[in-house]
């Protein structure tokens, strides 16, 4: 585990609003692509070896962009309104290098923030790149140290970008050294977050 520990910052404007669209995904926007498929060369071989009282599992793999409940026993089940995360699952061609897991957040159906999960440090330096160069200057923009108990250090980019339609926030290093992260939300789930933590926040005498 490693320790944050920041140096300095640099901020710029940022124009009123920005691109949407993030890996084949539209922040804002119902979720329009489709569920993944299950893993019928599983289903079959159990068929053949006349197993019964198997449950449908995903497949491994999937050739187009999907989503997909955490647990294999939502496979078939219908995106409603209830639902508020599930997984995308996007082929390695249609995603930059470094990218571990992403997740969705959902309200209604509506994607309200994508999640990205990186390998940390390895890959900083280009989705920093990759951020700066479909987003502009960050809002926000900090160097910042993390150390561990051993004394070992790495150096991390710590990023924001905040426009009147979305707020990217991008942590190059987050907690371990290959770990990462990458958050694209709504305006609205941005600061409805922010106001639940501030409220959180109040000293109750």
């Amino acid at each position: 585990m490693f320790v944050l520990f920041l140096a300095g910052s640099s901020s710029a404007a940022q124009a009123k609003d920005a691109p949407t669209d993030f890996l084949g995904i539209t922040v804002g926007s119902e979720l329009s692509v489709p569920e993944c498929g299950k893993d019928l060369e599983g289903e079959a071989l159990a068929k053949r070896m006349r197993v019964k009282g198997l449950r449908p599992t995903y497949a491994a793999l999937s050739d187009v962009t999907c989503w997909r409940h955490y647990s294999d026993f939502g496979v078939g089940e219908p995106l409603t309104d209830r639902v508020t995360s599930v997984k995308l699952v996007v082929p390695f061609d249609k995603r930059p290098a470094g990218v571990v897991d992403v997740s969705l957040s959902l309200k209604a159906r509506t994607v309200t923030s994508i999640t990205l999960s990186t390998n940390g440090h390895r890959s900083q330096d280009s989705f920093s790149a990759l951020l700066r160069e479909k987003y502009g200057m960050p809002t926000e923009s900090t160097n910042a140290t993390l150390s561990n108990l051993y004394g070992a250090s790495v150096e991390s980019v710590v990023a924001s970008w905040t426009f009147d339609n979305i707020v990217v926030d991008f942590m190059g290093v987050a907690g371990r050294i290959d770990e990462g992260m990458i958050i694209v939300k709504t305006r609205a789930a941005a600061d409805a977050q922010a106001e639940s933590a501030a409220s959180q926040n109040k000293i109750k005498l």
